[in-house]
């Protein structure tokens, strides 16, 4: 097939063998041009669906635009999403870049754990200034250069607005993360017995409250949970409001949805651990409204710092972990969804061991410094650049994030030799400096209204295609091989 399909095309194309695949009297190849460009090729009957096309030989090259990519999905099914449910682990990989899926693909193609390939918070659509349409299509993609057709989620991250919902469910996405945090009351905590009996009357419900949870036992697993008065006041002034906002974002997602689909509730950018008593009034009181929960990541102990190792102490998560676990399994089952889950290694034997299958880990901007270690690595003197423009930008973009990052410990980027570099990508201080700029380094521009990076990062990433993916799939491998078992 594949030989049949070269002499149809141009002198110097790449012919991706993985991607052929017939439907009826069409088949259907990813292939590449000398200049690195890629098409869909269509020889037999060319489907009316498909937009621009080109005529070669016995073929038609048609370009990679979004519309080609939910066309071809109709005549390979295995392209379209799919909801993950509950039944296995499952792992989210996010692309930035939109190149990184075939890569992904290639981590996880003999893992026992599902991938989430299409990914990408409303934060970061933000940042990049793409839209859920290119996230959809470029995971697509890439599962049709692999072929993989084992399935996919595709999680529309940290939705936090009935906007933010009408933007994802059009384009297909199957796994809806809500992030209720603008309704969460990080005060609580701290307030005085006074301040909180008065913001917890000040809760419509708080009567009703008090007899579903005042004076009753309940029991998760071998944990025993009982709410003391004060208990039971924080975790509802605390929470009562982001709860009401995760039903009314379930509803509006449920009326729009046709069929299944996977519902997270993300409560972990907030400043306090999310107690296990906190975590069980969460639960009921969703499952009292009928919201279907498929995970929920609840903000763990210690801190879970961008594109670093968890900081803190191990055992205490161990057994905060725990008790999560048991919750997700008496009250669900759902999973437990890791959120910042990029780079975690100490603490993936203890998600595995804890969680076994119901789990959830969440990456994002790893790829993109993958992406980065490449570049250092082929053009020492752009990443030098790049380098130089994420540190002047750092404290500007690490406002929307918690690290503790001390730029004062990164080494003098000038005075390194060019083949120093990647050490950067090793330095957790370099790491975060570089990870919170992708935004600006890839939507910035000069006074000529040409990118000052992007351009130049996507040539070398696609010039480089292999190269990139052999990167990927080494660093994926360290995330991947504690959580799964290899098939």
């Amino acid at each position: 097939m594949i030989d049949e399909i070269k002499k149809c095309l141009p002198s110097g194309y790449h012919v991706y063998e993985r991607s052929i695949q017939k439907a009826g009297k069409k088949t259907f190849a990813m292939v590449e041009n000398p200049k690195h460009e890629k098409f869909l090729y269509v020889s037999g009957e060319q489907p009316s669906e498909l937009q621009k096309g080109k005529r070669i030989d016995k073929g038609v090259l048609y370009p990679l635009i979004s519309e080609n990519a939910f066309a071809l999905s109709q005549y390979l099914s295995y392209l379209k999403p799919r909801p993950l449910g509950v039944n296995g682990p499952s792992f989210g990989f996010g692309d930035r870049l939109g190149v990184a899926t075939p890569g992904h693909v290639r981590s996880v193609r003999s893992r026992s754990i599902t991938p989430v390939f299409a990914q990408q918070s409303i934060r970061e659509l933000k940042r990049t200034k793409r839209v859920p349409e290119e996230v959809m299509a470029s995971a697509m993609w890439g599962v049709f250069q692999e072929g993989y057709k084992k399935g996919f989620g595709a999680d529309a991250d940290h939705l936090k607005t009935p906007e933010d919902v009408e933007k994802v469910v059009p384009v297909g996405f199957t796994m809806f993360t809500c992030d209720p945090s603008d309704y969460v009351n990080g005060r609580a905590a701290t307030m005085s017995s006074e301040e909180l009996k008065r913001e917890f009357e000040d809760i419509e419900d708080h009567t009703g409250i008090v007899n579903r949870y005042g004076d009753r036992k309940f029991k998760a697993g071998r944990l025993q949970l009982e709410f003391s008065e004060k208990e039971l006041m924080r975790a509802v002034v605390k929470y009562y409001r982001a709860i009401k906002h995760a039903e009314k974002m379930y509803q509006i997602i449920e009326s729009r949805v046709k069929g299944e689909f996977d519902f997270e509730l993300s409560i972990d950018e907030t400043d306090e651990p999310t107690t296990p008593k906190q975590h069980l009034f969460i639960i009921n009181e969703l499952k009292d409204a009928g919201v279907k929960i498929t995970g929920i990541a609840p903000r763990f102990v210690g801190d879970f710092q961008k594109a670093i190792d968890y900081i803190g102490d191990l055992d205490e998560f161990a057994r905060q972990l725990e008790a999560h676990v048991e919750i997700a399994q008496t009250f669900g089952p759902y999973k437990i969804s890791v959120h910042s889950g990029s780079d975690k290694f100490s603490i993936y034997p203890l998600i595995k061991k804890y969680c076994g299958t119901l789990f959830h880990v969440k990456t994002a901007g790893t790829s993109y410094l993958e992406a980065l270690r490449l570049i250092a690595g082929i053009e020492p003197e752009f990443f030098s650049r790049i380098f130089r423009f994420s540190l002047e930008r750092f404290e500007e973009e690490r406002r929307s994030y918690a690290m503790t990052t001390d730029i004062s410990k990164i080494p003098n980027v000038d005075e390194l030799p060019g083949e120093r570099l990647p050490e950067l990508l090793e330095q957790n201080d370099a790491r975060q400096v570089l990870h919170v700029a992708y935004g600006s380094v890839l939507t910035t521009k000069n006074e000529n209204g040409d990118y000052t990076f992007k351009d130049e990062l996507m040539r070398i990433l696609k010039e480089h295609e292999e190269e990139y993916e052999e990167l990927l799939v080494k660093h994926f491998a360290r995330h991947l091989a504690p959580l799964s078992i290899s098939l």
